[in-house]
């Protein structure tokens, strides 16, 4: 999980990223018991080379997020409006390939793989790095369980909506497949509730902890995700309004 916190005046964002794999052939000796007649015991034991495949991550991972298809002003973004989604994308391909686990605490990602000016691929910016990148401990079979869960999400949830189907929407949907759980709910200015960057990054902290699910944290954004959804955005919820 990635996160731009909401803090200091800032919306925020937050994607979630899926390792990729590649087929591996392996060999392993695999010893039986050879018997005579109706016996019991085994008379010898023989050793023969097994071949088999299995799944191995290559390194790479596919990220995923979800962002408005415009730029309507922070109040309207956030609280109102139902527009088309865009979901950040290689030509061609669902998600955003990332080389390498380091991208992700390197530099501004979202700069690094930026929206080509067309605005047909990449990842739309934001103005500053990432604040906080959790690596969650999974198998193969829970990755393309995520992977097939977030394709279908892109066909199914084609509109963004601050309030009710946002970036943080977008990742716990993704996450509640295979951890069982919705993620990421806070009470907006005691009127409504919605997933939020800093609630969901929280949430998912205490699930590892609280269903020993190993975590590795990237990079800690400290005290940045103690703010409400409220105090984070701050003045300019007024001045869009």
């Amino acid at each position: 999980i990635v996160i731009w916190a909401t803090a200091d005046g800032a919306v925020g964002h937050a994607g979630i990223a899926v390792a990729n794999y590649k087929k591996v052939t392996k060999t392993r000796d695999v010893t039986i018991p050879i018997y005579k007649g109706g016996s019991k015991t085994p008379v010898r034991y023989e050793t023969y080379t097994d071949t088999y495949t299995e799944m191995v991550p290559d390194g790479s991972y596919t990220y995923y997020d979800n962002w408005p298809s415009k730029s309507y002003g922070a109040f309207k973004t956030v609280f109102s409006l139902n527009v088309q989604a865009y979901r950040s994308h290689d030509k061609g391909k669902e998600g955003v390939l990332i080389d390498d686990i380091d991208e992700f605490s390197k530099g501004n990602l979202t700069t690094r793989y930026s929206q080509n000016r067309a605005m047909t691929e990449g990842i739309p910016r934001e103005i500053h790095p990432q604040d906080g990148v959790v690596q969650i401990s999974s198998s193969y079979e829970e990755d393309y369980k995520l992977k097939k869960k977030l394709e279908s999400l892109n066909k199914e949830k084609d509109k963004y909506n601050g309030k009710n189907y946002n970036c943080s929407t977008y990742c716990s949907d993704g996450l509640e497949e295979v951890l069982g759980t919705k993620l990421g709910s806070e009470k907006i200015l005691k009127i409504f509730n919605s997933i939020t960057p800093n609630q969901l990054w929280k949430d998912l902290l205490k699930h590892a902890e609280e269903n020993s699910i190993p975590v590795n944290v990237i990079k800690d954004p400290e005290s940045k995700v103690d703010n409400s959804f409220g105090e984070g955005l701050g003045k300019k919820i007024v001045e869009d309004e």
